[in-house]
C-alpha cells in the first residue's frame, strides 16, 4: 500500500500544490517520468503556472471531484453527502474542511484513519470515498490528460490494494426515486427531463463533460455552443433534431455509455460489489436511449 503516493496527490487534486510538490513529483520513481515528459524542466514557475492551469481545466471545468455531484439528484454541490463526510472527519477528530467531500479531501482523511484510527479506515473508504470514486474515474480518464492518467492509475492501484488489505464488504447505494424506463412512461416528459437524467450522474450511472459533449457533436457532425454542461447536454439534441441527426447522436451516446459499462465491469473485477449501483444506473441509460434511439429511427421512416 502505497500511503506516500496517497499524501503525494493530495495537492494535485485539491489545487493547493506548492514548489516544494513540484520539486517532489520531478524526483518521484513512477510519476517523475510522466511529469517531466509532459510540463519539462524549465522555470519552475512556468511549470506551476501550467499544472495550475490543467488543474482548473480538468477539475473546475471538466470533471468534478466531488462526492455531492455523484450523488446529489441535481448534480450540484453540497447536501447529504458532503455533511456526512464532514461528519467523518468530526469522528476523527479533524476539523472539517470547507468542502469535505472533495476527492483530495477524502484522501488526505483516508491516510489519517490509516494511520491513528485504522479501525474506522475500512468503512470510510468503503461507504464515501470508494462510493462514487469509479464513476468520477471513468470520466476523468477520458480527458486523456498525459500526467493526470498516470496518476490515476497509481491511486486506483493503491486504493485497489487497500481495498483487499481492510476487512469489509461494499456500501450499497440507495436507488433514487426515478429510472429511465419510468421516465419516458411519463406523459409529461420532455427533452429537458430526458438531459437532466442523462447529465446527472446519480440517475444515468455517467458523468458527462463539457468535453464529452462537445465530442459528441463533432462526431455526429452538428454545432452547439457554449456553457455548462446541463445547457450544452439540451443544445445538442435541440441540434441534433434541426439537422436530421437524432439518431446519429443516440447512436454515439450508446456507444459511450457502453464503453462506461465496459469499464465498470473491468474495475468490478477488483473491488466486487463495489460498482453494483453504477452499473444498474448505467443500464437503465442505455435502455433509454435505445428506446429513443428506436422511436427516431421509426419516425425517419414513416411517410
Amino acid at each position: 500500500m502505497n500511503l506516500a503516493l496517497l499524501r503525494q496527490v493530495v495537492p494535485l487534486l485539491t489545487g493547493e500544490f506548492t514548489l516544494a510538490t513540484l520539486k517532489q513529483l520531478r524526483q518521484d520513481p513512477v510519476l517523475g517520468e510522466y511529469f517531466l515528459a509532459h510540463y519539462g524542466n524549465g522555470p519552475e514557475n512556468q511549470i506551476f503556472d501550467a499544472l495550475a492551469a490543467d488543474h482548473y481545466h480538468l477539475f473546475g471545468l471538466e470533471v468534478f471531484p466531488y462526492g455531492t455531484v455523484f450523488f446529489n439528484e441535481d448534480a450540484q454541490l453540497g447536501g447529504p453527502e458532503a455533511a456526512m463526510v464532514a461528519n467523518a472527519f468530526l469522528e476523527a477528530q479533524l476539523e472539517p474542511p470547507s468542502e469535505p467531500d472533495q476527492l483530495g479531501q477524502e484522501l488526505s482523511l483516508l491516510v489519517h484513519l490509516l494511520e491513528q484510527k485504522p479501525q474506522m479506515a475500512s468503512d470510510f473508504l468503503r461507504s464515501r470515498l470508494m462510493s462514487w470514486y469509479f464513476c468520477f474515474l471513468a470520466a476523468v480518464v477520458r480527458m486523456e490528460h498525459p500526467f493526470f492518467n498516470p496518476l490515476f492509475q497509481q491511486v486506483t492501484q493503491t486504493l485497489t490494494e487497500l481495498g483487499y488489505a481492510l476487512p469489509g464488504e461494499a456500501t450499497a447505494i440507495p436507488e433514487p426515486s426515478l429510472g429511465g424506463a419510468e421516465l419516458l412512461s411519463l406523459e409529461d416528459t420532455g427533452l429537458s427531463d430526458i438531459t437532466r437524467f442523462l447529465a446527472t450522474p446519480r440517475y444515468s450511472g455517467v458523468f458527462l463533460s463539457r468535453k464529452t459533449i462537445k465530442d459528441l457533436a463533432d462526431l455526429v457532425e452538428i454545432p452547439v455552443g457554449f456553457g455548462t454542461r446541463s445547457q450544452l447536454l439540451p443544445q445538442l439534441f435541440y441540434s441534433a433534431i434541426d439537422y436530421g441527426h437524432l439518431p446519429e447522436l443516440l447512436t454515439q451516446l450508446l456507444e459511450y455509455f457502453r464503453a462506461i459499462l465496459e469499464d465498470y465491469h473491468t474495475w468490478e473485477k477488483t473491488w466486487p460489489g463495489g460498482l453494483d449501483y453504477w452499473k444498474e444506473r448505467c443500464h437503465q441509460s442505455i435502455d433509454l436511449l435505445e428506446r429513443m434511439r428506436q422511436e427516431a429511427l421509426d419516425s425517419r421512416i414513416r411517410p
